[in-house]
């Protein structure tokens, strides 16, 4: 299951309980979730980490120069808000198409196109114009396990099933720690991948492919949390 959000910021007009995650996505397989949602953790009594699970750069989406598509004024209020407009949405026998493209960033267009090819492929196109520097984010559930083959290839392990992820040959991933809340007031530390780029011809398209591997045997290693083994890996 693929969930993609383009919708309005929040609830109402103040868009209350809204996160600054506009074309942002999620990602299940067999039911596993593998890129999620942070989640809410908590409300009043620590505003620093209910800005931070807020926040546009812990979500699965693209965030720019390090600042938020919508302007945070309280634990429930917003100031500007990014305006998600969906461009195109195609359902047939070969794939699921949905682009989308908000305006929370004054001069910087971002537009994200998912293709889905209803098997085992998903592509994410991110379309940015404007001179600027950012990076895309991909939070993992703390049951999955990362490692990096190349610079621009990743793996991602959950269960008896791999994803495999790539962007563009001149962009690289980086691996991070973050913060998953399954409930209210509970967080635990899980990965996150980041794939940086920089403008400065005006415009740029990022490619991130995402594919479904099945694993017959899988041997976790005992150096760390990001590294692991996997033998006889089919396509």
């Amino acid at each position: 299951m693929i969930g993609v959000d383009h919708a309005a910021l929040g609830f109402g007009s103040i868009a209350a309980h809204g996160h600054a995650d506009a074309l942002s996505f999620q990602l299940y397989v067999d039911g596993m979730p593998i890129f999620v949602d942070p989640g809410t953790y908590i409300y009043h009594c620590d505003l620093e980490s209910r800005n931070d699970f807020r926040r546009t750069k812990n979500h699965n989406t693209i965030c720019i120069d390090g600042k938020d598509q919508s302007e945070m004024l309280g634990a429930f209020l917003w100031g500007r808000k990014a305006k998600c407009d969906l461009l195109q949405y195609t359902d047939n026998e070969e794939h699921i198409l949905l682009s989308a493209q908000h305006n929370g960033y004054d001069g910087i267009k971002v537009k994200r196109t998912f293709d889905f090819d209803k098997e085992n492929k998903l592509m994410i196109i991110d379309s940015i114009e404007g001179n600027c520097e950012g990076y895309g984010t991909l939070i993992l559930h703390p049951d999955c396990r990362c490692r990096l083959v190349e610079p621009n290839i990743a793996e991602v392990l959950c269960g008896d099933r791999v994803i495999q992820i790539s962007v563009d040959e001149n962009l690289k991933f980086e691996m991070a720690s973050g913060w998953f809340s399954s409930s209210y007031g509970n967080k635990i530390e899980t990965n996150i991948l980041r794939y940086l780029f920089k403008i400065e011809n005006r415009r740029c398209e990022n490619l991130l492919d995402v594919q479904l591997k099945i694993v017959d045997e899988v041997q976790l290693t005992t150096r760390g949390k990001f590294n692991w083994a996997v033998n006889n890996v089919k396509k």
